[in-house]
């Protein structure tokens, strides 16, 4: 008849029953033939050792064959040769042949999870270090067929992550979610650069696993203080400083725990780990910042907001302090388990560092231009806000409309950021925000008409109007006490230095009151 060979035939069969065959009986399979041939492969390497050691024992008349010295030496060195050369070439074959076994079910090994490749994979290391020993030479075939299992199984494993992640971001409402006691325990064993010792599951059950607590913990936020649970904490804890996490942040966090442990697990998993986990990091920043600074979680197939608020922006930039925190000891972890030749791959981290840095600082730019915009709203009318009264009436000073809103789009900013934002974040974009005002502010009382405005004494556009963001503020003087502990500073410098050395600078900056004062009093005083 026609068709394959019947042997051909009988080795698709045996593919074929071989991909069936759960783990533990592969492993039982591979055993059984790796046995014998190592038995083979040792008297192999006995013969050889002895023939060898006679041969360099035998006086050169007995071995030379022709009574000449010369010719005997060449001799017993051409038997030595031959004899090492058949010997390897049987573990060339051998290694050959438990190599092509392994390939066989190679699409199956990429699935396995952690712990099953994990014990074939030592399975197959074993081999290779018995044949390398008997052979003097290494064990090439099964090395390099445990490198490209290894890829592979990073490959899959890489790609599932990414696709569930990338789902799981795109349907993020970016609230802020608890951190059950199990990720903070992750998170320490991280930052004291050690793999954590969680048990081992494939990246499935890890994505699953954590996206069924993420969403059990969604609704924390709305619960009474007293009805929540003491396994959970407000933040997710860093060499000392505390960051709000989203449910995203948690899977993600469970994924690189994951890549960590199947890079310390396996010995040749480590190097495309270390390439696939900047991929990972990278991909998060790439579809977070989709997400949030281009307003795709608005979208109706995606989160479906109303808005991206100053709360959506925060807990996006705190996701990212996390990552930045936790960097250098992934670093430090992934090059305990890479050779010595392949630790520059751990640069690719450097590039990641420096997205994740760029995509806070837009973020933190954000916060400046909604509030500049905001501010722009707010003063547009201010000339006509500041106008003078008519002559021969008299109206007690006080500061306009204007900039009583701009007060208050400042105050409801700080208050909403101060529980979201680090103390060195809330720092920075307070910084950002006050320079941003000082010049804004400036611009705006350089439009009004002081041809005809009132004295600065009686009408002040300038000092008074700055005077309503003191820290006397009786409705909130809570907020003014925080105001004034986390800014108060020495000398008369930049804003993120000396705030709130006059009271009635508040919240907008020492420098803002004479800057105005110097730019309006000589118009005044003309």
């Amino acid at each position: 008849g026609g068709g394959a060979p019947p042997e051909d035939r009988g080795i698709k069969a045996l593919v074929a029953r071989l991909k069936e065959l759960e783990p533990r009986a592969y492993e039982g399979v591979m055993a059984s033939i790796a046995a014998p041939l190592l038995v083979l492969l040792r008297r192999a390497s006995a013969i050889d050792a002895t023939l060898q050691r006679v041969l360099s024992a035998a006086p050169p008349a007995a071995a030379g064959g022709g009574g000449e010295e010369e010719g005997g030496e060449a001799y017993r060195a051409d038997l030595r040769e031959a004899s090492s050369e058949l010997c390897g070439g049987l573990c060339d074959i051998a290694a050959e042949r438990y190599a092509r076994y392994l390939r066989c079910r190679a699409e199956v090994h990429a699935r396995l999870p952690l712990a099953a490749f994990t014990s074939l994979c030592a399975l197959a290391d074993d081999f290779a270090a018995d044949v390398a020993h008997l052979s003097g030479r290494g064990c090439e075939a099964v090395s390099a067929e445990a490198a490209a299992q290894a890829k592979a199984f990073v490959d899959v494993l890489h790609a599932e992550a990414t696709k569930k992640l990338e789902a799981t971001v795109e349907q993020e409402a970016w609230g802020h979610v608890e951190v059950p006691a199990e990720y903070q325990r992750l998170v320490d064993s991280i930052a004291a650069n050690q793999v954590p010792e969680a048990p081992p599951a494939s990246a499935a059950d890890h994505l699953s696993a954590a996206a069924a607590v993420s969403a059990a913990v969604g609704s924390a936020e709305a619960e009474p203080e007293a009805e929540r649970q003491p396994s959970r904490a407000s933040d997710i804890v860093v060499s000392g400083a505390g960051y709000k996490v989203v449910g995203s942040g948690l899977i993600l966090l469970s994924t690189v725990v994951h890549y960590l442990q199947c890079g310390a697990a396996v010995p040749a998993v480590a190097p495309p780990i270390a390439h696939a986990l900047p991929v990972l990091l990278r991909g998060y920043h790439t579809h977070a910042y989709k997400q949030v600074l281009m307003a795709g979680a608005m979208l109706p197939t995606s989160a479906g907001l109303k808005s991206i608020s100053f709360k959506h922006l925060a807990l996006s930039s705190q996701s990212l302090g996390v990552l930045l925190a936790l960097l250098p000891h992934l670093k430090a972890i992934l090059a305990a388990y890479l050779p010595e030749a392949q630790r520059h791959a751990l640069k690719e981290f450097d590039g990641v560092e420096s997205d994740l840095e760029a995509h806070q600082q837009q973020i933190f730019a954000k916060f400046v231009s909604i509030l500049e915009e905001r501010r722009r709203g707010r003063v547009k009318d201010l000339p006509a806000a500041l106008a003078p009264p008519q002559a021969g009436a008299q109206r007690q000073p006080e500061p306009s409309a204007n900039i009583k809103a701009v007060a208050a789009d400042l105050r409801a900013v700080y208050k909403t950021l101060r529980d979201l934002l680090t103390p060195q974040q809330l720092h920075k974009v307070f910084e950002l925000i006050l320079t941003a005002f000082d010049a804004g502010l400036l611009e705006a009382y350089r439009g009004v008409d002081t041809a005809t405005s009132a004295p600065l004494a009686a009408h002040c556009p300038a000092s008074r109007e700055t005077a309503l963001l003191a820290a006397s503020d009786s409705r909130d003087s809570r907020h003014a006490a925080e105001m004034q502990a986390r800014y108060q500073g020495g000398g008369t410098g930049r804003h993120g230095a000396s705030l709130l050395v006059h009271p009635w600078t508040q919240p907008l900056g020492v420098t803002l009151g004479a800057r105005l004062l110097a730019e309006i009093q000589p118009r005044y005083s003309r």
